[in-house]
């Protein structure tokens, strides 16, 4: 069944591309092709090509403002040639990481399909899992449709002359309108959560928490439409106080009782809030150029 194997196919196998020839060394291809190509670690608000060259190997994607897809097209080719032609050979498939999840996910699903094989129920329950997944990784590359031929586009500019730099630092538009709608959806369900808890008579802490979170998100949300300086500010406060939410959450939830035991927790529980945390404020700090021009049209 072709159909329903090949988001997976494009996954791990990829799909094939015609070689691109350049009339200029390989010297002078991976310049201008480093020249042209937004590496920064900041650059979740650049529209164009992001990406790596190095040693002769070439790594790019097309980046959209505002929008990450962990199972969009990524370009993976080599370099090569001499002084005076080049040739760029590879193929689309995503990024490694991805590929190494979801093989992770997969290979462990499949396990728990044969190990749960006698029970039935659970190996129907690992087969749905693993054809969920399949669902999630075709619906990923659906929306990132058209990203293949700009990265090839991109790429042609060179090889006809084109000398203009591939990445635009204008700020975030409709990827920050997603963003926003998400924000307004989780202030909704926090604002949910709160009530539900108020009514059920929950921990006088726990319903506080979920009504200024509900706050605070939608506050952001609602910035985010107009652009407000404040809404970014905020985004940096939410973050810090959800890492301290979690920790704080762990240490009263889990199980243990002794004192080694619970540093062992709040240990851990803090490293990972804090990589997740650091993760979120990379991200939100490159958004900074989509709250400035309000303040640039202004001057």
């Amino acid at each position: 069944m072709p159909s329903l194997t090949n988001p997976l196919k494009k996954l791990w196998i990829g799909e094939a591309c015609p070689p691109i020839s350049f009339q200029m060394g390989t010297t002078e291809l991976e310049t201008n092709l480093r020249g042209k190509i937004s590496t920064s670690f900041f650059g979740f608000g650049t529209r164009g090509l992001r990406g790596s060259v190095r040693n002769g190997r070439i790594s790019v994607y097309w980046n959209t403002p505002g929008f990450g897809n962990a199972w969009r097209p990524v370009f993976h080719g080599t370099i090569s040639g001499d002084d005076r032609e080049s040739l760029v050979e590879g193929k689309f498939s995503t990024f490694r990481r991805t590929q190494v999840f979801c093989g992770v996910w997969f290979g462990g699903l499949a396990l728990m399909a044969i190990i749960a094989l006698p029970t039935v129920i659970g190996s129907i329950g690992a087969l749905g899992m693993m054809a969920l997944g399949t669902g999630l990784v075709a619906f990923g590359q659906y929306i990132c449709r058209g990203e293949r031929e700009k990265i090839l586009s991109a790429l042609g500019a060179i090889q006809n002359g084109h000398s203009e730099r591939f990445t635009e630092t204008k700020a975030p538009g409709r990827g920050m309108k997603i963003v926003a709608a998400a924000l307004a959806i989780g202030g909704i369900a926090n604002l949910a959560g709160g009530i539900i808890a108020l009514v059920k008579g929950g921990p006088a802490r726990s319903v506080t928490t979920d009504f200024i979170f509900a706050f605070l998100i939608l506050l952001i949300a609602w910035g985010v439409v107009k652009k407000r300086r404040y809404a970014w500010i905020l985004g940096f406060v939410v973050i810090l106080a959800s890492a301290i939410a979690f920790v704080w959450d762990v240490l009263h939830s889990a199980p243990v009782q002794s004192g080694n035991d619970r540093v062992v927790v709040l240990v851990f529980s803090w490293v990972g809030a804090s990589l997740v945390a650091i993760y979120w404020s990379v991200l939100w700090y490159g958004q900074r150029r989509y709250f400035d021009a309000e303040d640039e049209a202004a001057i």
